[in-house]
C-alpha cells in the first residue's frame, strides 16, 4: 500500500530518524574511555591543570585532587593544545594533523586498562597510575553535550516540519535541507568537543570532517533559500554551481590541500557565505515593497539570519579567521543557529505572519543590544587588553546607558505616530449621533481610515467579531447596528500586516459603538415614551379638566377648574421629580378633585375608601391613579348621562384595586368599548401595563363599572 506524504507519516518517520542519532550520538559519547576529571589550560596556557574530580570515578580513586597540575599522560606531554574543544580554531592543517595524532596516542592509553600520569610538584614530577574506565556514564555528559544534541534535533525535525505542509515547495524543501545538514553539523561536535580526554584518531577526523559538511550544507541550502525566498531570484539550475563550489571547497579542507589551514579553507569559506546573503537581501525587499504578507515574512527572515547567523559568524567565525580568540563556546553558538533556523523555518512557513512582524521589531532591537555589547567587549579586549571580566561589565554599562534610552525614544516615536485611540474613541460616538441626514457608514468608514490607514476599505461579509483575514493582509469588521460590516485591507497604506492589536483596537471600537447606539436607541425610546406620557396625561388630566369647565354653568367655577387644569399641566412638566406621597393624602386630593367635577355636572358622588394611612406611593403611581380616576369621571360626565358615581379605593398586600361604577347608559358587550372612548382606555391601559397593572369594564343597560388594579411600587 502506497503512504501518501502527508504531515503525520513524513514526521513521524522524521521523529524516528531523529531518535535513533540521538541515540547513536549517545551511544557513541559513552563508548569512550573515562578518565573522572576534568582538565582545563591555566591563565596564560603554560600548565593543564585539574578543575574537578567526580567522586568515586578512576581519577579520585588514584589520589588526584582538583589544583593537581598534569605534566604528561603515558609518558606523552600534555599541552593547551590537546583540550581544544573544536580542531579548525587550529591556525594550520599541520598542527590538525599533530592534534589528530596525539588524540590517539592518548586514546590508544587511556584503552590500556592502566596509565601513569606525571602531576607537576615542587621539586619535579610524580607519578600516578590511572586506571581508566571503558566506558563513559551517561550521567558524567555535561550539559553542552545534551544542548547541542537538543539543537540538532530540533534543526532536523523545524526543517522537516516545514517542508511536510509544502512538500513541492522549493523554498520547503531547502529548510528541509537546511534542517537536516544542521544535525549533521552539530551531531558529530557533540561528541568530540565534550570529550572526557581523547578519541580514536581516526573517528575524530571523521566526525571533523562530517560536522564541515554539514555547516557547508547548511551555508549552502540558506544561501539558496534566500535566493528564491520569497521572490526567485536565481533559477534553480544557476544556484547549483553554488553546492558545486562549496563541495570542492570542503573536499580541499578535508583532503588538507590547497588551503593552509581551516582560516581558509573551513572560516573564510562561512563568512563568504554570509556575506552572499547581502545582495540577496536588497534584492528580496526591493521585490517585495508592494505585498505586505511577503515583505513581514521576508523581514522576520532576515532578521532571523542577521541575528543567528551573523551573530554565530561574529561570536565564532571572524575570531578564527583573523587569529583571535572565540568569544563564546561552540556549543552556546549553535543554540544562536537554532534560534535563526526556527525563525526561518516560520517564515517559509508563513506561520501567522502578522504575529512575526511583530515580534521582528521586538527581536531587532534585541539584536542592536547584543551587537552591541559584544562588539565594545571585543574592543575592549583586542585594542584597549581590558581583561574579559571588566571589558564585559564596562561594556553592559555603557550599553545601559547609551543603547537602552536611545532604545526608547525610538519606541516612543514609533508609539507616537500610531493613532491616539481617545481621539478614535471620541469619534466613534459622533459615529453614533449621526444626523439622519448624514451618511452613518461612511463616517464609521472615514474613522476605520484614521485608525488603520489601509490601501482598501470595502463591504465585507457578515463575521461576528473583528478577525484578522488573510494571514494579516485584511481585516474583517462585523455589522455594527444599522452600521454595516466592511472588510479592510493592507494596513498602513500596504506598509504593514494587520496585528492582533490592531484586532483588539477594532474590538474595542465595535463594542463602543455598538454601547453608543444603544445609548443613543434607549435615548429615543425614553423620548418617545416621554412624549407619549405627556400625550396621555393632557389628555386624561387637562382635557377633562377644560371639557368640566366648558360645561360648568358659574364663570368663577369655570375660572378655578381653568386654574386647575394649568395646575395640573405644571404637574405633568414635573412629573418625573415628584416626590412619593401617602395613598390616605392623595386619595384626599383626588376626592376633593372629583366631588367638585362631579357637582359642576350634576352628578352624585358616594365615595369609599379601606385603606390604613400607612401605604405609600411612588410618584407614577399616584400620577397612574390621578390619571385613572379623571379619564373614569370624563367618560361619565361626557357618555353616561348618569345621575350618580360610586368610587371604591381598597389598598390590600401592595395593590390597589380602583372601581368607578355609575347608572347611566352602559353597553351590553363586555368586550366591547364604549363608543368614545378608545382613546382614553388605551391611555389606561398603557399605564396599568407599567405598574404590572389590568384593568376591567363591565357594562349593561344599568350602567358602567370600570375595575382597575395596580402595585403601589
Amino acid at each position: 500500500m502506497k503512504i501518501a506524504l502527508t504531515p503525520l507519516p513524513i514526521m513521524a518517520a522524521a521523529v524516528s530518524t531523529m531518535v535513533v542519532l540521538a541515540a547513536a550520538v549517545i551511544w557513541l559519547a559513552q563508548a569512550q574511555p573515562w578518565t573522572g576529571m576534568r582538565l582545563a589550560a591555566t591563565q596564560g596556557g603554560t600548565d593543564v591543570v585539574v578543575l574537578d574530580v567526580a567522586p568515586g570515578g578512576p581519577a579520585a580513586i588514584a589520589g588526584l585532587r582538583p589544583g593537581d597540575r598534569i605534566a604528561a599522560i603515558a609518558g606523552v606531554t600534555l599541552t593547551e593544545q590537546d583540550l581544544v574543544e573544536e580542531p579548525d580554531t587550529l591556525r594550520s592543517y599541520d598542527d590538525m594533523r599533530r592534534f589528530f595524532a596525539r588524540q590517539g596516542q592518548f586514546h590508544d592509553a587511556l584503552r590500556s586498562g592502566a596509565v601513569t600520569v606525571g602531576v607537576s610538584i615542587a621539586d619535579g614530577e610524580r607519578l600516578v597510575m590511572l586506571h581508566p574506565a571503558q566506558s563513559r556514564p551517561l550521567a558524567t555528559l555535561p550539559v553542552a553535550f545534551w544542548l547541542q544534541v537538543i539543537t540538532s534535533a530540533a534543526g532536523m525535525l523545524i526543517g522537516l516540519w516545514v517542508w511536510s505542509l509544502r512538500i513541492r515547495d522549493a523554498a520547503a524543501q531547502l529548510t528541509a535541507v537546511a534542517g537536516t545538514a544542521l544535525a549533521v553539523m552539530v551531531f558529530p561536535a557533540a561528541v568530540y568537543s565534550t570529550r572526557d580526554l581523547a578519541l580514536p584518531s581516526a573517528l575524530f577526523r571523521a566526525l571533523a570532517a562530517l560536522d564541515h559538511y554539514g555547516a557547508f550544507a547548511f551555508g549552502v541550502a540558506m544561501v539558496s533559500l534566500f535566493y528564491i525566498y520569497p521572490h526567485q531570484i536565481i533559477s534553480l539550475r544557476k544556484l547549483l554551481v553554488l553546492p558545486l563550489v562549496m563541495g570542492v571547497w570542503w573536499l580541499a579542507d578535508t583532503l588538507r590541500i590547497v588551503f593552509p589551514g581551516p582560516p581558509t579553507g573551513f572560516h573564510l569559506a562561512a563568512f563568504l557565505m554570509l556575506l552572499a546573503f547581502l545582495p540577496a537581501a536588497l534584492m528580496q525587499h526591493r521585490l517585495s515593497r508592494h505585498d505586505p504578507g511577503t515583505r513581514a515574512a521576508l523581514r522576520w527572515f532576515t532578521l532571523a539570519v542577521a541575528f543567528g547567523t551573523g551573530t554565530f559568524v561574529a561570536l565564532v567565525v571572524l575570531p578564527n579567521l583573523f587569529g583571535l580568540q572565540q568569544l563564546t563556546s561552540q556549543a552556546n553558538a549553535f543554540v544562536l543557529l537554532l534560534i535563526v533556523f526556527a525563525g526561518i523555518g516560520l517564515s517559509v512557513a508563513r506561520y501567522r505572519l502578522f504575529e512575526l512582524e511583530n515580534w521582528a521589531f521586538g527581536l531587532l532591537y534585541n539584536l542592536a543590544a547584543v551587537i552591541a555589547i559584544f562588539a565594545l567587549d571585543a574592543l575592549l579586549i583586542f585594542v584597549l587588553a581590558v581583561n574579559r571580566v571588566g571589558a564585559l561589565s564596562l561594556a553592559l554599562i555603557v550599553v545601559l546607558l547609551a543603547y537602552l534610552p536611545v532604545r526608547d525614544m525610538l519606541r516612543r516615536r514609533h508609539a507616537s505616530s500610531e493613532v491616539q485611540q481617545n481621539a478614535l474613541f471620541q469619534r466613534v460616538v459622533d459615529v453614533a449621533l449621526t444626523p439622519p441626514d448624514l451618511d452613518q457608514n461612511q463616517r464609521w468608514a472615514d474613522l476605520l481610515r484614521a485608525a488603520y490607514d489601509p490601501l482598501h476599505l470595502a463591504a465585507g461579509d457578515p463575521v461576528s467579531a473583528p478577525q484578522i483575514v488573510e494571514d494579516g493582509l485584511g481585516l474583517a469588521l462585523p455589522a455594527v447596528g444599522g452600521v454595516a460590516a466592511v472588510r479592510l485591507g493592507y494596513a498602513r497604506g500596504g506598509r504593514r500586516l494587520f496585528s492582533r492589536a490592531d484586532a483588539a483596537l477594532a474590538r474595542e471600537l465595535c463594542a463602543m459603538l455598538a454601547h453608543a447606539l444603544e445609548s443613543r436607541h434607549a435615548r429615543e425610546a425614553g423620548v418617545a415614551e416621554e412624549r407619549a406620557r405627556i400625550a396621555r396625561d393632557m389628555h386624561d388630566n387637562i382635557g377633562a379638566k377644560l371639557l368640566s369647565a366648558l360645561h360648568c354653568a358659574g364663570a368663577d367655577r369655570k375660572d378655578t377648574m381653568i386654574r386647575d387644569a394649568l395646575a395640573d399641566f405644571r404637574d405633568i412638566i414635573n412629573d418625573t421629580s415628584a416626590d412619593a406621597r401617602s395613598l390616605e393624602e392623595a386619595l384626599a386630593d383626588l376626592r376633593v378633585e372629583c366631588a367638585e367635577r362631579l357637582e359642576a355636572a350634576q352628578i352624585a358622588l358616594d365615595w369609599h375608601a379601606d385603606e390604613d394611612g400607612r401605604t405609600m406611593l411612588t410618584a407614577n403611581a399616584v400620577h397612574t391613579l390621578r390619571s385613572i380616576l379623571r379619564e373614569a369621571v370624563s367618560n361619565v360626565i361626557r357618555h353616561a348621562d348618569a345621575r350618580r358615581v360610586v368610587v371604591r379605593v381598597r389598598c390590600d398586600l401592595g395593590r390597589i384595586e380602583l372601581s368607578v361604577q355609575d347608572d347611566g347608559r352602559g353597553f351590553l358587550t363586555q368586550a366591547a368599548t364604549p363608543a368614545g372612548h378608545g382613546h382614553g382606555l388605551t391611555n389606561i391601559r398603557t399605564r396599568l401595563e407599567a405598574l404590572n397593572g389590568n384593568l376591567r369594564l363591565n357594562g349593561s343597560r344599568r350602567g358602567t363599572q370600570l375595575i382597575a388594579a395596580f402595585s403601589v411600587g
